[in-house]
C-alpha cells in the first residue's frame, strides 16, 4: 500500500535531503572550480552538475525503487559479502576517512588561517615568489633576502632625490612569462600564484610616503584564472594586455584617470618564433595618446633618446 506524505513529513524529508547532500565543499568547491576554468567554466558547470547533483539524485531514486529498509540490504542484492564491505567503505569514507577531515580543513582554511596572516609566503629574513599547486601545497620560484630587498629600497630612496619634491615612484615587478604561463600550461598541477617580495620590500622602505609598491602577480591573478592572455608563448614578456592591467592599477591608486584599453591605437606584430604546437603569438604594440619622449639615462646626467615609439 502506497503512503502519502503529508506536508509537514514532506518538509522533513526535504530538509533531511537537502542537509546529506549540501555541504562546505558545495559552497567552496563550485567557486573555486569556476576560477580554475575561465573561459571552460560553461564545460566545467556541466560535469559539476552531472556528477554533484545528477549522480546523488539518482543514488537517492535508485534506494526509492529498490524499497531496501537500508544501505546493507540494498547491496546485499549482489551479495552478503559485497553488502557489507560496500556498507562499511561509504560510512568510513563518508565520515573519519575524508568527510570530517575535509570540514576540518576548511574550518582551519575559513576561520583561523586569516588571522595567521593568509597564504603569502614569508618569513622574517626571507620572502619568496611561487606558485600554488592543485594539492593545496605551493612551489617556491625564487627567493628574495631582506638585505637584497633593503639594498634596493635604499636604491629607491636615493631616486627620490633627483625628482621635484613631488614626485613619485611607483614600483612593481613583471612575473617573467614561463612563470606565469606555467599554472595555465598545467592546469592540473597549479592553480594560481604569488608574491611576497613586495611585502618586504614595503617594511624595508619604511614610512616614505613617496613610493609606491604593487604586486603584479596579485594584480593578474584574478584575470589569467578568467583565460585572459597576460603573457606571451613565445617571449619572456607580458603582453601589452597584461601591461596595461597593472599599469591601470597602479594609476588608479594614485587618483589618475584611466584611459580604455580599446581608445589606443596599436600594431600587431606576429611573432617570428612559434610555440612546439606551431603557435604565433600577436604582439600589439601601443602608440602613445601623447607625445612621448623615451630616454636611456646613464652616469645619472647623461640622457640618449630612444626612439622606442617608433613602429613605423
Amino acid at each position: 500500500m502506497k503512503e502519502r506524505l503529508n506536508f509537514r513529513q514532506l518538509i522533513a524529508v526535504a530538509s533531511m535531503l537537502f542537509g546529506l547532500f549540501f555541504g562546505a565543499g558545495n559552497l567552496i568547491f563550485p567557486v573555486h572550480m569556476g576560477q580554475l576554468a575561465g573561459a571552460n567554466s560553461y564545460v566545467a558547470a556541466i560535469g559539476f552538475i552531472v556528477t554533484a547533483v545528477g549522480l546523488p539524485l539518482i543514488g537517492v531514486a535508485a534506494f526509492g525503487i529498490s524499497r531496501s529498509d537500508d544501505l546493507l540490504a540494498m547491496s546485499s542484492r549482489v551479495g552478503k559479502g559485497y553488502g557489507v564491505f560496500f556498507t562499511c567503505a561509504l560510512y568510513l569514507t563518508i565520515g573519519p576517512l575524508f568527510a570530517i577531515p575535509r570540514c576540518a580543513a576548511t574550518s582551519f582554511t575559513i576561520g583561523v588561517e586569516p588571522l595567521l596572516g593568509g597564504d603569502e609566503i614569508i618569513s622574517r629574513n626571507t620572502s619568496y615568489l611561487w606558485l600554488k599547486q592543485t594539492d593545496g601545497d605551493v612551489k617556491k620560484i625564487y627567493s628574495f633576502s631582506r638585505k637584497n630587498l633593503e639594498t634596493y629600497a635604499k636604491t629607491l630612496r636615493m631616486m627620490l632625490d633627483y625628482l621635484p619634491a613631488d614626485g613619485q615612484i611607483l614600483f612593481t615587478q613583471a612575473p617573467l612569462a614561463s612563470i606565469g604561463n606555467r599554472w595555465t600550461d598545467q592546469p592540473s598541477t597549479y592553480c594560481g600564484g604569488g608574491s611576497s617580495a613586495e611585502t618586504m620590500l614595503r617594511e624595508c622602505i619604511g614610512d616614505e610616503a613617496r613610493i609606491h609598491v604593487f604586486n603584479s602577480m596579485a594584480i593578474l591573478e584574478p584575470h589569467i584564472a578568467a583565460g585572459e592572455k597576460m603573457f606571451y608563448q613565445t617571449d619572456h614578456h607580458w603582453t601589452a594586455e597584461g601591461a596595461y592591467v597593472v599599469a591601470s592599477e597602479m594609476m588608479k591608486a594614485q587618483g589618475l584617470p584611466v584611459v580604455p584599453y580599446e581608445e589606443y591605437d596599436y600594431k600587431a606584430i606576429r611573432s617570428k618564433a612559434q610555440t612546439k604546437k606551431g603557435v604565433h603569438d600577436t604582439f600589439n604594440a601601443l602608440y602613445p595618446l601623447l607625445p612621448t619622449r623615451s630616454l636611456i639615462v646613464t652616469n645619472r646626467t647623461n640622457e640618449t633618446e630612444l626612439p622606442l615609439m617608433n613602429y613605423s
